[in-house]
């Protein structure tokens, strides 16, 4: 491992997410454009809860491919140093356990792991791409989860076909 520490301006970005949960705003979106460390950020972001918890809490990465899943598990690694955090729900990939999981959307819906899971068994919930959400495939994730904080990673929030992905994050005050 090798020391790593947040950019000044993804420091800013955590602070403010620090900041939202202090009003009781726990589902948050992080907007930033491609290329700026937006699975970094959510990875700092984790850590902080983390030490704040005294542990790793139990979490869940979402995203709809399986090469985003290793990169995103590859920096929690690294940043929590941490070489065996989280496993694989994949196609082909069957966790060996589901406190710390990084997993597709289509294998959490064919294998109907959110419907057995209780809705706050994941602390966090992570959604990588989260343009994404308003397709079919989130709902049961968003209606049966109810994790103790949300955070979704995008660079697009505006969506060509007008479904407003903003219903599912805390309003921040003007």
């Amino acid at each position: 491992f090798f020391d790593i520490e947040p950019k000044p301006f993804q420091q800013d970005i955590l602070e403010q997410l620090a900041n939202e949960r202090t009003h009781g705003r726990m589902r948050n979106l992080l907007v930033a454009a491609t290329g700026t460390g937006k699975t970094v950020m959510a990875a700092f972001d984790y850590r902080n809860l983390a030490r704040q918890q005294g542990g790793l809490p139990r979490l869940l990465f979402v995203a709809h491919r399986k090469e985003l899943l290793i990169q995103a598990r590859n920096t929690f690694r690294l940043v929590l140093r941490e070489p065996d955090f989280g496993d694989l729900f994949t196609g082909k990939h069957q966790p060996e356990q589901n406190n710390h999981l990084f997993a597709t959307i289509q294998s959490l819906n064919a294998r109907k792991l959110v419907s057995r899971a209780k809705a706050d068994h994941w602390h966090m919930v992570i959604i990588d791409e989260c343009h994404h959400i308003e397709a079919n495939s989130f709902e049961q994730l968003l209606t049966i989860l109810k994790p103790a904080c949300l955070l979704g990673l995008t660079a697009t929030p505006e969506r060509t076909d007008g479904k407003n992905i903003l219903r599912h994050f805390d309003n921040r005050p003007d």
